[in-house]
């Protein structure tokens, strides 16, 4: 599995890009991680084998995982957010297209 979830309305920039233009795409970058999962009714742990956060490599996460006709929701579970600070849930959904 993985994920990448970034900030909507994230300016482009051209490059070269200068030390600025790079702490800027990288704040724009809400998680990032790839690893492998399993299913066990509805939850799902990814064990992260590579994350933007390095604390998080080698760490399982779970998910709640939901799914009503076409869309897919995952959701972590409460959680410190690293960059408020502040215990919070995020939601993530897709939508298959058929």
């Amino acid at each position: 599995m993985t994920l990448l979830v970034t900030a909507s309305g994230r300016e482009k920039r051209k490059p070269p890009y200068s030390v600025l233009d790079r702490a800027a795409i990288l704040d724009g970058i809400g998680s990032m991680y790839f690893g492998t999962y399993i299913v066990q009714g509805d939850k799902m742990i990814v064990h992260e084998v590579s994350a933007l956060a390095p604390d998080n490599v080698g760490t399982d996460q779970v998910r709640s995982v939901e799914l009503k006709g076409n869309n897919l929701t995952l959701k972590n579970l409460p959680s410190l957010n690293k960059r408020t600070g502040k215990i919070s849930v995020t939601a993530i959904s897709a939508a298959r297209e058929e």
